[in-house]
């Protein structure tokens, strides 16, 4: 077994190869480079995204089976329901 160097390290990790460091035989960490961990974490997120999509499309199945064949409120209705509401605050404010 070779002996960990910081150069030893570093050469590898430019020739995209990652390096793992062990204590007592066991892997602790992995030195990669910042291209693979920036590919790492992408990933990560686009894994988190379809993660959050799927989420959305199972609440929107329960509100849809507990609302029955009742339609939403369309966006447009809401946002100037909202806006009226807040005018009507700051009117109370004047």
């Amino acid at each position: 077994m070779r002996a960990f160097t910081l150069a030893r390290s570093c050469a590898r990790r430019r020739r995209g190869e990652p390096v793992v460091v062990e204590r007592a035989g066991r892997p602790q960490v992995v030195i990669v480079s910042v291209d693979a961990y920036e590919k790492m974490k992408a990933a990560q997120q686009q894994m988190d995204w379809q993660e959050a999509l799927a989420q959305v499309i199972q609440v929107g199945s329960r509100i849809k089976a507990r609302r029955g064949d009742q339609p939403l409120t369309p966006p447009e209705d809401i946002v100037s329901q909202v806006r009226e509401e807040r005018d009507a605050q700051f009117d109370d404010l004047r």
